[in-house]
């Protein structure tokens, strides 16, 4: 039988079929969807500001007094900081060790459609001598109609290079150290009750890179080896219905990135990133809240000039877990989760989950051969009831390794 397909997809044509159809079909959609965004958004611009969003758990509004009928006004929002030590570990880091601290906050006090603003700052050290340093802030303006958000964070960190491809060899594991800055601000608008669209501008750079002299890493001579700098700019869109955001029970959430790396912005490498994350949840017993919860993710990168230090790559405490992160990486890096959640005693509960996924330097080359699996679960113990966050304790299974990982809320 004759096809047009390369031969690696051509014992797997439903999948390759289905990747491909898939691609096209998230970039065609992105681009009707993010045009029609752009012109609601015009229209709605020209308006007023749109209403209060509907009362939910975080927007109670003020009380009525039931002898007069006449609102009591709300009371104005105290500025909060807080801090806390931190110990975790995961098979990137081992155990770590460090503080976390910030500030809450409300640029209108009273405003009670408005969730509290964030500052929050995160300074890690590590068993494997890694240096974190995080720093960041999530604004909220009046009603939440417009968010101001930046992610910044520096890293001195020993890791691991096994090479670029999907079928990379155990064996071949090297180490190599590097300093990393990546500093991401966005401005977002509200165009719907749970639809925002907005802007995106990214820095990222790797300096100071050290690897084995005659190791893999040197013999390689790769695209990005000695390190260098991008900077980019796009478009974000962001669909979010979710009853809570560290651990919900049901809700949707889709949250899409198109950013564009010319060299006029600066930056040494021209490419483009696509990176789309869908995630469902679904309450299959709501008396015991029992959640199953779904994870489609992918990251894909166009172009020739793409730079090893900005692969996608699968593995983690979030994605693939059980696999080192970045133990496969490529231009393209596919996955999907499924984990079912449920509480066992008191604050106690567990989780179980199945992944699977794969990266690939084209969407052609995608095929099951090469295709990867995870599974594994863990505890849960519940440290904030309001918000359901966790810390959890995990082990993953995959490629043959068995990894254990502590951290804090879920993996999505």
């Amino acid at each position: 039988m004759s096809s047009d397909l390369p031969e690696n997809c051509q014992k797997s044509v439903f999948f390759c079929l289905l990747l491909r159809i898939s691609a096209y079909w998230c970039g065609f959609a992105a681009f009707v969807w993010f045009s029609v965004l752009l012109l609601a958004s015009m229209t709605v611009l020209q308006a007023q500001d749109m209403a209060p969003p509907p009362p939910t758990v975080d927007t109670i509004p003020p009380l009525q007094s039931p002898s007069n009928g006449i609102k009591t006004p709300p009371k104005p929002y105290k500025m909060k900081a807080y801090g806390a030590p931190l110990i975790f570990k995961t098979p990137e880091t081992n155990f770590g060790f460090g503080v976390a601290g910030g500030l809450t906050f409300k640029i209108n006090k009273t405003d009670t459609t408005q969730r509290p603003s964030n500052v929050l700052l995160n300074l890690d050290y590590t068993l494997n001598k890694q240096m974190i340093l995080e720093v960041g802030y999530t604004i909220f303006f009046k009603h939440e109609n417009y968010q101001l958000r930046l992610h910044n964070s520096y890293k001195k960190y020993p890791d691991s290079f096994w090479g670029i491809g999907p079928n990379t060899v155990d064996s071949l594991e090297e180490r190599y150290s590097y300093n990393r800055w990546d500093i991401y601000p966005s401005f977002q608008r509200r165009i719907h009750d749970r639809l925002f669209i907005g802007l995106r501008y990214r820095y990222l750079g790797l300096f100071s890179v050290d690897w084995k002299e005659g190791g893999l890493y040197e013999e390689a001579d790769f695209l990005g080896r000695d390190g260098g700098f991008m900077s980019g700019i796009g478009y974000m869109i962001n669909w979010d219905s979710r009853d809570l955001f560290f651990n919900p029970s049901k809700g949707f959430y889709a949250h899409l990135v198109n950013l564009f790396y010319p060299r006029w912005m600066g930056g040494q490498y021209n490419n483009t990133h696509f990176e789309i994350d869908t995630r469902f949840y679904w309450n299959v017993v709501p008396k015991y809240r029992h959640v199953l919860a779904m994870r489609i993710f992918g990251r894909f990168n166009f172009g020739k000039n793409v730079p090893f230090f900005h692969t996608a790559q699968i593995g983690g405490s979030e994605v693939m877990r059980g696999y080192f992160n970045g133990r496969f990486r490529d231009k393209h890096a596919l996955t999907t989760t499924l984990e079912y959640r449920f509480p066992i005693w008191w604050r106690f509960g567990a989780a179980a989950f199945i992944a699977a996924g794969d990266v690939a330097p084209t969407i052609k080359a995608f095929n099951l051969r090469s295709l990867k699996y995870s599974v594994g679960g863990g505890l849960r113990f519940m440290i904030d009831k309001r918000e359901r966050i966790n810390i959890r304790l995990d082990v993953g299974h995959g490629g043959g390794n068995t990894e254990f990982y502590i951290t804090a809320s879920e993996s999505f």
